[in-house]
């Protein structure tokens, strides 16, 4: 997701919660269950038990939520899985592609993270908040800090150089030059800067103390934050007047930003210096205020892989090229490096106290398991009668015949525009799958991404070798540009880095056609800028350029959810659906494209691990670790639909 995070990277503090079953301040707005706790506790046992005979269970899709519901599913001895995935490689949007070391000493290779890429863990790796933070310390995966835009020294472009304020021009083309760790050096983006942090300091100063209580409290007021701002979307709260304190006689009421026209201009285009935020305009007020005001903005962490400090420590299979997987498939070796390394770790490494892998499983290495993953395998049906407690999928094999197998459990992980576009899923009866389940999924609004990435052929942002600043954010149709370090001696720069009708701009270019535009376009910025005069091609190869639009991919239809204003109900009959319908469907979704909450791998990983509870809930399971669903687990209000008290 694009960068919200302050320029001094301060973050909220940790708060326990008085209910250990509740997460700490911050954390997710809807789903406050400690997943982190649940893991923990079941660090030398598992979440749970099968009872009698292993259900048959198919998990469609190998992102980071199919193998997180297959690794604690098959830690808890259900040993009847089958894995499906519509590509050669484990993942999905954790995507991390190694490139050749050409312009390095040594090894590592650099990576180039593709899809998700920076990830909150409320508020630092350590802290007992994030599901995320569980896997990575279990796996000895590290991480560093992500160069957000005023962390690290950035550039800032406007106006052709003449600024952010079109009555004050500068004298001279200039990049604007904000200094690591200080506030924004512009009046006029300071101004904005300071209305974003008055009206997110106000939040939190009522938000923070209701979400650690551990009683009833925190969803009332959350219902009542949603009275105000479930219809409006974030373009309309930003223009909304500030108010200068919380009023308890109007609970659940903020103001807005108080921005004018001007202000919100130059916040759709460059924030307040800290990235375009005009992708999330048109998105629904909630989104911010789950997400940037609920801990998933701050402190943004880039994760490294299985590193010891520079210490490389790769695992099983490492650099194979491929690896056997069921009916003569195979995947793509584990690199551990990068974010996709959570994943490779969940499917490669020991899962369980006998040191068995799922990997070991879906090999045969693993007496009585019957586990199997079958790559480039896409499903094109899923089907179950009325009243049954069984369903079946439907796939093509290499040489196109169509096989069709029962399950007693599926858990469906693909984005909803991937399943609706591609999963005939009219076959499973309406009692199954509902009518306003189906259309939640249907209207549900994937954005567009596009990333550019490439080389560096040195660090030039380190040591004073170029005047050319780390991260460079900008009015033109580059947006933004990274420059961060896969290793201490290896670089990656992400030339461009575009969201939403930024991204719909490149899609009829050629990928060698764009790298050309966006690379003339950098070079024309630095050396139009007079305090900089320089070209970022001096420092760059393009010899192993990667372009990637998600929206182009038929498996994702799309890089991130990020939904409309008004859509409580659609987004709950998605959140709540395993909770609602699953004892009967059977179905049970998975993944990011079924949460509310920003950052890609932490909602999608919580999402899954709230398939695999109500698997063994709905299985007849026993739940181990003193974990107790009836007492424990979170139950989502489903009742509730925002009554529209702003815009009646």
């Amino acid at each position: 997701m694009p960068s919200f995070t302050s320029p001094s990277r301060a973050t909220d503090k940790y708060i326990p919660n008085s209910n250990p079953w509740r997460f700490g301040w911050p954390n997710s707005a809807d789903m406050n269950f400690n997943f982190y706790k649940l893991l923990n506790d079941a660090k030398a046992t598992s979440i749970g038990k099968v009872s009698g005979t292993p259900p048959r269970i198919a998990i469609i899709g190998a992102g980071i939520a199919g193998v997180t519901s297959a690794r604690e599913l098959f830690r808890s001895g259900y040993s009847n899985i089958d894995i499906y995935e519509a590509t050669d490689r484990i993942g999905g949007r954790d995507y991390s592609a190694e490139t050749l070391n050409r312009y390095q000493h040594y090894p590592p290779n650099s990576v180039y993270e593709l899809g998700a890429m920076r990830f909150p863990f409320f508020p630092d790796p350590t802290a007992p908040n994030s599901a995320m933070g569980f896997y990575a310390g279990s796996y000895g995966i590290t991480t560093q800090d992500f160069p957000d835009p005023g962390v690290v020294t950035t550039g800032i472009y406007s106006n052709d150089g003449y600024g952010p304020d079109s009555s004050k021009p500068y004298p001279n083309p200039t990049m604007l030059i904000w200094e690591a760790g200080s506030q924004p050096p512009d009046p006029f983006l300071l101004d904005i800067y300071n209305k974003w942090e008055a009206f997110s300091n106000l939040v939190k100063g009522v938000f923070s103390p209701a979400y650690v209580k551990g009683d009833d409290s925190w969803v009332p007021l959350w219902h009542d934050v949603a009275n105000h701002y479930a219809y409006l979307n974030f373009r309309q709260m930003a223009r909304l007047p500030a108010i200068p304190s919380y009023d308890p006689s109007k609970p659940g009421y903020f103001g807005g930003l108080g921005l004018s026209d001007e202000q919100l201009q130059i916040f759709y285009l460059i924030g307040a210096g800290d990235g375009s935020w005009g992708a999330f305009f048109d998105v629904g007020a909630l989104y911010i205020l789950r997400t940037l005001l609920c801990g998933f903005g701050d402190n943004h962490q880039q994760v490294k892989g299985r590193f010891d400090g520079d210490s490389f420590n790769p695992g099983p299979y490492y650099g194979r090229g491929e690896v056997p997987v069921s009916d003569g498939g195979t995947v793509q070796s584990p690199i551990y490096k990068g974010i996709q390394s959570i994943a490779e770790c969940m499917f490669f490494l020991p899962a369980n106290s006998a040191g068995e892998s799922l990997y070991d499983a879906v090999s045969g290495n693993v007496s009585g398991a019957d586990v199997n993953f079958f790559s480039n395998t896409p499903i094109v049906a899923i089907g179950g009668e009325s009243g049954s407690t069984t369903s079946y999928i439907s796939y093509f094999e290499i040489n196109e015949n169509l096989i069709t197998k029962d399950y007693d459990h599926v858990i469906l992980t693909p984005t909803t525009w991937a399943s609706q576009l591609s999963i005939d899923m009219t076959r499973l009866h309406a009692d199954r799958l509902p009518y306003q389940v189906r259309s939640a999924m249907g209207t549900a609004h994937w954005i567009k991404s596009c990333k550019i990435c490439l080389t560096a052929k040195e660090k030039y942002w380190e040591n004073n070798l170029s005047k050319i600043p780390q991260v460079l954010i900008t009015d033109t149709y580059l947006q933004d540009v990274y420059a961060y370090s896969s290793d201490e001696n290896v670089g990656v720069v992400i030339l461009s880095y575009t969201w939403e009708d930024d991204a719909s701009k490149f899609l009829s270019y050629s990928d060698a056609e764009l790298v050309a535009t966006c690379l003339n376009e950098a070079d024309s910025i630095l050396l139009r800028s007079t305090n900089i005069g320089q070209q970022l091609s001096d420092y760059v190869s393009t010899e192993e350029a990667k372009v990637i639009h998600w929206a182009l991919l038929p498996t994702f239809h799309g890089c991130a959810n990020l939904y409309r204003e008004g859509r409580w109900k659609e987004d709950y009959t998605l959140l709540a659906f395993n909770q609602t319908y699953s004892d009967k469907a059977r179905i049970y979704f998975a993944g990011e494209a079924y949460s509310v909450e920003g950052g890609w791998t932490e909602p999608a990983i919580r999402s899954a691990l709230d398939a695999v509870v109500h698997v063994i809930k709905n299985s007849g399971g026993e739940f181990l670790n003193n974990f107790n669903f009836e007492s424990d687990y979170l139950t989502l209000d489903t009742s509730f639909v925002p009554s529209n008290e702003m815009t009646s």
